[in-house]
This record gives structure tokens, C-alpha cells and sequence, in this order.
């Protein structure tokens, strides 16, 4: 049994996720190495060897701004898994995700429906994830991953952003993506060694445009470690107030961010 604040993330995606419902990362966040808290009841119970099960009870003001989710998950063989069930905020929601390894290469793919509440929209909004990754055990590990994301919380055309149905979701971080369909690719070198470098590409597939992204990081110890990444986001520029595209409105930057450890 864990109480307290408590890092909490479920899925198989590397940069994207339909069931990770608690504190997902964006992504096109570099620093993935600490997951943000939840303050939250957790109870583990083993059931056998290969599988458990999870129960998260994470209360806020009221019943609709609470999340109360079960998830029962293990392994067989190459394959592993994990369905959930529960409650967060007004939804009622369902999600299953699962991966497998195959030779060299490992497939994944999640699956979730949210019930919206009455007050809202009252109806099924789907996310999904497919993707897959391969690694060579060369140049200190090289490892290729490929994603496709879709999100029912996301709008057909971006221009319409403004008046998205479930606007009030973007603004408060339940989707990745502002549209509902998206795709990334990351090719990770050196990522057993001392200085692990990585390049990505994130895309929309209908309007064009997406963001290139490389990161290096430093590892000088245990206790230190320097990162520095540089985003290029490419695509229609938008209009006055209004965008044109997913990640045209971006700007080119960069960050340089140092790690103490004690």
C-alpha cells in the first residue's frame, strides 16, 4: 500500500498514450526521468507469479474532480498487458494496452473508451496508440521507435480550436495532441552509455506539419548530469489569432537544463 504523492504512469507508449490517464508527459518533453507526483491511494495484491492487481483512488474536491481506477495486469511469454476500469472525473472510462516481443523488435498498442458525463457531451470518445520499436546492440545501443496516436478529445480541423467541444480538456492537459491524429519517430544512440543522444520527429498527418527534435545528455556521475535540447517546429504559420496548423505556431528554441543528485 503506497499514500502520498507518487509517481503513477500506465500504458506501453514511448512518446504518446491512451491509457496513461494521472500525469502523462507531453511529447515533446525531453526530460523524462522523473514523472510528475499524484497524491493518491495505492494497493498492489499479487494474484499468482505472472499477474497483479492495482487499485488508485486519487480524491480531489468532489466525486467529479476524483479519479478511482483498477487495473489488473501481467505477463505470458513474450507478451505482456494490462486492462483498466474505473472513474476519473465525470468519465467512465475502460483501457487496455499490451506489448509484445518479436526477434529483435517489440509492438505495442493501447485502447481507451471514455463515457463523458451528461453535463458535458454524453458520449464515447475513443484514444488509441499503435506503435513499435527494434534495437541494435552496437555504437553503445541504438533503438528506433515509431508511434501513431489517436485522440477523440482532439479536433478534425486546428483552425476550429477555439470552439473544440472539449476545449476545456486541452486546457487542462487530459489530451497530448490538439488534433486527433498524430505520429512520431525517435532514433536513440549511446542509450547504454554516458552520453545518449537522441533524435525525433513529431508530425500531424493532416495538416503537415510537426516538430525535429535533438537532445544530448551528459552523465558525469551518479549525482550530475547536463542535458541540452533544441526544438525546429515546421508548418503553416497561423493567422492573427488563430492557427493554421498543429505546429506551425511554434518557436525554434532551445534548452539547457543541469541535474544535482543528493
Amino acid at each position: 500500500m503506497q499514500i502520498g504523492r507518487q509517481a503513477i504512469g500506465w500504458g506501453r507508449g514511448v512518446l504518446f498514450g491512451a491509457v496513461d490517464i494521472f500525469a502523462p508527459f507531453n511529447p515533446l518533453e525531453s526530460d523524462r526521468e522523473w514523472r510528475r507526483g499524484v497524491d493518491a491511494l495505492r494497493v498492489s495484491v499479487p494474484l499468482a507469479d505472472r499477474f497483479s492487481l492495482d487499485a488508485v483512488a486519487a480524491c480531489g474536491e468532489s466525486v467529479d474532480e476524483s479519479a478511482f481506477v483498477g487495473r489488473f495486469y501481467g505477463h505470458s511469454g513474450a507478451l505482456d498487458g494490462e486492462l483498466l476500469i474505473g472513474r476519473r472525473r465525470g468519465d467512465r472510462f475502460v483501457g487496455t494496452a499490451a506489448s509484445m516481443r518479436i526477434g529483435g523488435a517489440e509492438i505495442h498498442g493501447e485502447l481507451a473508451s471514455f463515457k463523458t458525463p451528461a453535463t458535458e457531451r454524453d458520449e464515447v470518445v475513443l484514444k488509441a496508440l499503435w506503435g513499435g520499436s527494434y534495437a541494435w546492440d552496437t555504437q553503445g545501443g541504438l533503438l528506433l521507435v515509431g508511434e501513431y496516436h489517436f485522440s477523440g478529445f482532439g479536433v478534425s480541423d486546428i483552425a476550429e480550436l477555439a470552439a473544440a467541444p472539449y476545449l476545456a480538456r486541452l486546457i487542462r492537459g487530459d489530451a497530448q495532441i490538439l488534433g486527433r491524429h498524430a505520429g512520431a519517430v525517435q532514433l536513440s544512440q549511446g542509450i547504454t552509455g554516458t552520453v545518449p543522444r537522441t533524435l525525433s520527429w513529431l508530425f500531424s498527418p493532416i495538416d503537415g506539419s510537426g516538430v525535429l527534435t535533438g537532445a544530448v545528455t551528459w552523465i558525469f556521475s551518479d549525482a550530475l548530469t547536463l542535458a541540452a535540447s533544441a526544438y525546429w517546429p515546421y508548418g503553416e504559420r497561423p493567422s492573427g489569432a488563430v492557427l493554421r496548423s498543429e505546429y506551425g505556431g511554434g518557436a525554434k528554441s532551445g534548452l539547457i537544463q543541469i541535474s544535482f543528485y543528493y
